[in-house]
């Protein structure tokens, strides 16, 4: 039986859209939370 050996890498990408994150990160600055730039989740 053949083996094999594979090395898998994930990552997030910039240009996948992040709706939940967005939302999240709205909702921080109306809550006074003028720092954060972006949320991932």
């Amino acid at each position: 039986m053949p083996r094999f050996h594979a090395t898998v890498r994930v990552g997030l990408r910039a240009s996948v859209l992040d709706p939940a994150g967005d939302a999240v990160c709205a909702a921080a600055q109306r809550l006074g939370h003028g720092a954060i730039q972006s949320i991932r989740i």
